[in-house]
This record gives C-alpha cells, structure tokens and sequence, in this order.
C-alpha cells in the first residue's frame, strides 16, 4: 500500500493556448476523417466504425460490457466489477474465464489498439473517450438502456441497469445521475444539514457554548463520513434566506440545571419544518464549567446518520440513497449473519454507484480485512488487489478525510502489514482533529502490534466509550481484550472477551473470530484448558484449518509477533 498516499495530480488536462504556428480545431480542413466510433446502447443497439460499417456484437454479455463501461466514471471499470455484475453467480474461476473470453471477443471486433475504442489492461477496461460517441452521454438517446437486454440470474447487473435506465431516462445536460455515472463533470450531489442557533437563555453562556461544541462535533462526524454538507446559518442574520437551502435542519435547546446542561436536539425537514426526529439528554459539567465526556455526540450522530439513511424516500434523491446503502454496508460487516460479508460489500458496490465517496470506498477496503479473517489463503491474492484498488481510490478522493485514514491506517496494518504507512496514514488522521470512534481504535491497534501496549489501552478506552451505542461496539470490547492477553492480564481478558461476545448480535450462528481467538488464549493461560478448547473449538467452525502450526504465517490474520506467540503457545497447550 505505500503508493496508496501518493496524491500527486499526474491527469492535469491540456489548457496551453495554441500559439500562432500551431493550427487549432477550427484551422482543420473540413475533409479531416472521423476517426470516431458510434454506440447507440439505447434503443435499438448499434455500433458504427468510422468508415460507416456496422460492427456485429452478438453476446448480450459483450454489449452489457460496452453499457458498463459507457455510463462508468471516466469510462472505465475494474476487472473484479465487471464479474461481480456479470458472472456474479459463476464461481471466480469460472467468471475470469467468461470475462476474458468477452473481452477477447471486443478486441477481435474493434481491431488493432491504436485505433480500438476499448482498452484492456491486466487490472480493469475502459473506452477511450476520444474514440467512441455514445447516445446516451450525448442527449441523443433513442429508446430503453440495452433495450430487450436479459441476463437470467444476475441480480447484480440487473441492479445496476435498473439505476441506469432510470438516469437515461433524462437527456444528460438534466440529469447529473447519469453525468456522474459517465464521469462528466457534475456538481456534487450532497445531504444538506443546515445549522440553526441555539436557543438559550440570554445570560446562559455555559449553555451556548456546550450546544455550540456539540453541534461541532456532530457535524465533524458528518463531513468526515462523506455525503453530507453542513451549512452553517448560525449568527445574528440567521432568518436572512439562505443561498443553499439545505435538505434537515438541526435545532438545539439548551439550558444550564446546577451540574449539567440539559439539551433538547431536533432534525426538521426543510421543506414542511415537521420534526422527524428528536432527542432531550443532559450533558454533565465541572464546577468550572467544561464537559468531561463528549460520548453523547457520538451517540447523536449515529442516530441523526441513521435517520437520514433508513428513510431516504423522506427527502429527495440518490444521495440519500446512497447513505442508506452505506449504512446497510457497516451494519451487515458487523452482524456476523452467513452471508455478511456478501451483502456488505453489494451495499457499498451500490452505495459507490450512486454517489462515490472517500469515506464508502475507505469502508469497502476495511471490508478487505474482514474478508483476510475468513477466506481462504487461494482468495487472499484476489482480496489484497480490491482491498488496494479501494484504498488508492478513497486516498485520491480525500487524502485528508479523518475517517478515511483512521481506516486505511488500519488496513495498512493488519492487511498490508505496513506498519510505516499505517503510522503515516494515522497521524494525518490526528492532524486534521479527527475524533471518530474508528480513528482511536485504529490507533489502539497500530499500538498493539507495534508492541506499545500502555498507549494502545488508553486509545482502546476512548475507542469503548466513543463507540458504546454502536451496533458494531464489540469490535471495540475485543480490542481492549487483545491488549490484556498480550499484557499477560488474562483475568481482565477473560471478562472483556466475554463482554465482547454478550455485545455481539445473537442466534446468528457465527462470532467474531478476534474475539474467540484472543479469549481463548486467556482460558488457556489462566489453566482453564476446558473453556479454551470450547472457545477455539467455535473459532475453528470460521477457520477449519485452526492449528498451532499455522500462527505466525503471514497468511494468518494476526500481525504481531508477541501475539502470534501468545495464541500459538496457547493452541499447544489445548493439543491442537
């Protein structure tokens, strides 16, 4: 990954004024040949070569190919996307195989490469822009998207032509779906929260100033996530209209009651001022006057998040949607269900398709480490490219996102191994402030495995009291568990691993594999040889092939060597 934050502008387009010797389009002799293919994928499908012959692509998987790529972002699209969408019920063996015979097939029709419209490479394809006119990008659509186009079986695909025939429905200029979809240059679509003042007493300034922190740091933990902008109507023009309407309002009470302020928190929509959430809570203060724990906004934040994307019909358009999917993404990641890891990873595909952002595409990677957790060693090399490809797509959206960091900081180790840049990455989180609950706990881990295990239990404490109303919460239960196994503190272990697994969802089946990897190994310390056999017996139902003999490659999912000694010793001492 250490190419991944090299964020050097390389594509800057070609503004130079041509200078008196050098002939401009207009200077072009009129009889200057077309070197431009024509596709037309809406309505009857068609592609045209440059001298007027129609071009035969029979396969509907070849033209679904074309499609794709036609309404990507810069025209372009991974090899692994194109056979989750196409051969998305193939096994991988067999979806590499049918992609390239596609491929292949194009690449016969179109002719040599330098004058081919399409480009393949041994990672991803795209259409050369310069080379290729398509309808729907042009405004001169006729007809369906891939009209009479049916491919049996895959839901993917028929997701994404379902959100591409909607945005061709439009002509382009008026519809910024299918701008985005091509690459166009668009404006970004984004979930407006406006910011109101805090009603307050007048002479109540302890009540302001904390309504005031609080709504900083609600909306931080929305511009970090991505998706959203903050419009700040706050001061003393506040009913002054607006240049940007926003889509919700967040308005805040607060008054002051002996040692706390007591606070009552709206979202309204912006278009009727109906209240479609509210909270009142109290927030405990010094005898000075400053507040000693900040949880609650984190708390709040996740809720307002939640609200906004569960009900995304409430508002307007894709973006909302686009958070929803977002949402859907984390919570299946976390919910240790079957397919979990599958469905979290169609939300984020999805989520990217409508409204690609730093933050989702920085969560599709730290998928990749949940993947490393259950696949086995013949998928790794497959797992580390996309896992890659994400973290150099999210870094050159937001090389400064918070969130973004604080998760790649953690790929870089625990995926990558890469404990250099997963310490750059984690603290240009810091430098930009980021107090995201997944900045300290990537933070607490860094710690772990680089051996500083005092400074790793105090971010892994800030990360437990950040993240306790989330969903996802034993995740960071588990960490604090990891640090006592290797602190030798296995008594304390032992509680918070099994806080870890009451946090966890129930009757799913499954659990989370640090969690029984690193509990077990205090059983085992602590002499208790029949719980530890129990608890990595459960972990050998996610690892079959769970040995002594296998901790400690650079395979298995666990990248410091004094743990890898701890759990390897303790498997030993279970006879496995």
């Amino acid at each position: 990954m250490g190419q991944c934050v090299n964020n050097k502008l390389t594509n800057y387009p070609n503004t130079k004024t041509p200078n008196k010797h050098e002939k401009t389009l207009s200077d072009m002799d009129e009889t200057t040949v077309d070197s431009t293919y024509k596709l037309n994928i809406c309505g009857s499908f068609r592609v045209v070569s440059p001298n007027g012959e129609r071009l035969e692509v029979v396969s509907k998987k070849a033209r679904a190919i074309l499609a794709i790529l036609a309404l990507s972002p810069n025209l372009e699209r991974q090899r692994g996307w194109l056979m989750d969408r196409l051969w998305g019920s193939r096994e991988k063996c067999q979806a590499q195989a049918s992609l390239r015979h596609e491929l292949s097939t194009l690449r016969k029709i179109f002719g040599p490469p330098d004058t081919s419209p399409i480009e393949i490479r041994r990672d991803c394809v795209r259409l050369i822009k310069d080379r290729i006119h398509v309808d729907a990008l042009e405004g001169d659509a006729d007809g369906e998207l891939l009209e009479g186009i049916d491919i049996v079986g895959e839901d993917g695909f028929e997701d994404w032509l379902r959100t591409a025939r909607s945005a061709t429905m439009q002509p382009a200029h008026r519809n910024p779906l299918l701008h985005r979809l091509s690459g166009a240059i668009a404006p970004c679509h984004t979930i407006k929260i406006g910011l109101q003042n805090v009603m307050t007493a007048p002479e109540d300034m302890r009540a302001a100033t904390t309504g005031n922190i609080l709504l900083g740091k609600i909306t931080h933990f929305f511009m970090e996530f991505g998706g959203f902008e903050v419009v700040d109507l706050r001061g003393p023009d506040q009913n002054t209209a607006p240049c940007v309407i926003p889509d919700v309002y967040l308005q805040l009470f607060a008054q002051s009651n002996d040692l706390r302020v007591e606070i009552s928190l709206n979202l309204l929509r912006s278009s009727d001022k109906s209240i479609i959430w509210s909270q009142v809570r109290h927030i405990p203060v010094t005898e000075q006057g400053n507040i000693t724990d900040w949880s609650l906004a984190n708390e709040l934040s996740d809720q307002i998040f939640t609200k906004l994307a569960a009900q995304p019909e409430q508002f307007s358009t894709e973006p909302h949607l686009a958070a929803a999917l977002a949402v859907q993404g984390i919570n299946s990641m976390f919910s240790l269900t079957a397919r979990n890891l599958d469905l979290s990873d169609k939300s984020f595909a999805l989520a990217c398709d409508l409204n690609e952002s730093s933050s989702i595409l920085a969560w599709r990677a730290y998928l990749g480490a949940h993947w490393m957790e259950e696949q086995d060693s013949c998928e790794r090399e497959d797992i580390l490219a996309r896992t890659y490809e994400y973290a150099e797509r999210a870094l050159a959206l937001d090389p400064y996102n918070g969130l973004t960091l604080s998760l790649l900081s953690f790929v870089s180790a625990f995926v990558f191994r890469d404990f250099e840049q997963a310490t750059e990455l984690i603290d240009r989180a810091h430098m930009v402030q980021s107090d995201h609950v997944m900045t300290h706990d990537a933070q607490a881990l860094l710690l772990l495995y680089k051996g500083d295990l005092v400074a790793a239990r105090k971010s892994a404490m800030k990360a437990a009291m950040l993240g306790r109303f989330l969903p996802h919460r034993y995740a960071f239960v588990t960490t604090l568990c990891m640090i006592d196994t290797l602190n030798g503190d296995y008594r304390s272990g032992i509680r918070n691993g099994n806080l870890a697994l009451s946090l966890q969802p129930k009757n799913t089946g499954k659990y989370y594999p640090p969690t029984l990897r690193y509990l077990g190994a205090c059983y085992a310390q602590m002499g208790q040889i029949g719980r530890a056999r129990e608890t990595f017996g459960q972990l050998a139902r996610v690892e079959p092939h769970l040995s002594s003999a296998i901790i400690g490659t650079q395979e298995y999912p666990v990248p410091s060597a004094q743990a890898a000694n701890v759990i390897g010793n303790s498997l030993l001492l279970c006879d496995l």
